[in-house]
C-alpha cells in the first residue's frame, strides 16, 4: 500500500498544540519528536550506557521538534491530506508562534518500511571460524561456523565493535566450556556462536523479554535449542549453577558489578569476558577485575570500546 509520511516541524513548546489541531482532525497515529527531551532522558540515564555520541545529540538538535504522520495515498487520504494542508496554511497565518512551521513529504509502501533495511546487511567472516549470515540470504558453502541471525529482532547483529570483539573472543574460549552464561543475551549472536563453537549448555539472560524471546529464536534458526536457555531476569536470580565462561557485552557500570559477583558465579579458574567499555573507564574495570579476585589475562581495542578477559583466582 502506498502512503503519504507529512513531518511537521515546529518549535518544542507548540507540539501539543499541533498535536491536538491532528487530533481534532482525527488523526491520531502519530510519532512526536521532541529532541531536547529526548536529550533529557539520555543525560538523565547515563547510568544505564557511557557515552552518548555528540554527533547523535547534535543530529537531534538540527532535525527539531517534530510530528510525523502517515496518511493513506487514496481518495479518503487525499482528501484528509488537503484538508489538513489547508489548516496548517492557516496556522501558519494566523498565529505568530508558528510562523516558522515547514512541512516535508514524503511517499513511502508499506515494503519501503519492512524490507528496505534488510540491503544494507550482508553475510560476512568474522575471526578465524565465523561466517555470520542474515537468515533471508541464499546459503553459501563455507568451511567456517555458520550463524544465522535476524538482525531486525534485537541489538547483535555482530556489526558492532562489542560483538565482534567478544565473538572473537568466543573463538578462543567457548569451545569445551561445560557452562557458558551470556549476559544481556540481546538477539541471542553470542549465545548462539558460544554454542556452534562448542560450549555444552549456554545460559542466556536478559532483562528485555522481547530480547529473551529473540534469543529463542535465534537459537532455533541454528538448531541449538537443546542447548541455549533463554531467561529473563537477573542474573543472580536466574542462574541457578556456577559457569565456566560469563560473557557480557554491556556498558562498564554493570560489568563492575558483575565483577564483585564472579566469585559466587565461576568455577575456579573461571573466565569473565567482558566488552562494551569505553576508554574513560577502562582503570575503573581493571580495578573491579581486581577487586573481584580476577587476573586480566588479555584486552582488546576496536574502534572506542575495550575488551577484557579475566580468569578467577
Amino acid at each position: 500500500m502506498q502512503w503519504t509520511e507529512m513531518t511537521i516541524y515546529v518549535k518544542g513548546e507548540q507540539l501539543e498544540s499541533l498535536g491536538g489541531l491532528l487530533e481534532e482532525m482525527g488523526i491520531t497515529d502519530c510519532v512526536v519528536n521532541n529532541p531536547e527531551e529526548l536529550i533529557d532522558f539520555l543525560k538523565s540515564n547515563s547510568d544505564k550506557w557511557d557515552m552518548v555520541d555528540e554527533k547523535l545529540t547534535e543530529d537531534i538538535r538540527r532535525k527539531g521538534a517534530n510530528i510525523k504522520i502517515y496518511i493513506s495515498d487514496d481518495e479518503s487520504g487525499n482528501a484528509l491530506l488537503g484538508a489538513l494542508a489547508d489548516k496548517l496554511d492557516s496556522l501558519k497565518a494566523e498565529r505568530s508562534e508558528f510562523a516558522d512551521m515547514t512541512i516535508e513529504t514524503l511517499s513511502v509502501r508499506d515494503e519501503d518500511w519492512q524490507f528496505n533495511w534488510m540491503e544494507y546487511f550482508k553475510a560476512f567472516e568474522l575471526g578465524e571460524r565465523l561466517y555470520i549470515k542474515p537468515v533471508w540470504e541464499q546459503a553459501e558453502k563455507t568451511d567456517r561456523i555458520t550463524v544465522l541471525i535476524d538482525p531486525g529482532s534485537s541489538f547483535g547483529s555482530g556489526m558492532h565493535e562489542t560483538t565482534r570483539m567478544a565473538l572473537i573472543a568466543l573463538e578462543t574460549y567457548a569451545p569445551g566450556a561445560g557452562h557458558l552464561v551470556d549476559v544481556g543475551s540481546g538477539s541471542g549472536i553470542l549465545s548462539v556462536a558460544a554454542a556452534k563453537l562448542g560450549a555444552g549448555k549456554v545460559t542466556a539472560i536478559d532483562i528485555d523479554e522481547n530480547a529473551v524471546l529473540s534469543t529463542k529464536q535465534c537459537a532455533e534458526f541454528n538448531g541449538v535449542t537443546d542447548i541455549i536457555t533463554a531467561l529473563c531476569g537477573d542474573l543472580t536470580d536466574k542462574l541457578t549453577e556456577r559457569a565456566d565462561i560469563v560473557v557480557a557485552n554491556i556498558f562498564a557500570g554493570p560489568v563492575c558489578t558483575l565483577c564483585s559477583q564472579m566469585k559466587d558465579i565461576l568455577e575456579p579458574k573461571g573466565y569473565f569476558i567482558s566488552t562494551g567499555i569505553i576508554e574513560e573507564r577502562a582503570d575503573e574495570v581493571r580495578a573491579a577485575y581486581e577487586e573481584g579476585g580476577m587476573n586480566v589475562l588479555y584486552e582488546k581495542k576496536m574502534g572506542q570500546w575495550l575488551l577484557f578477559v579475566g580468569q578467577l583466582r
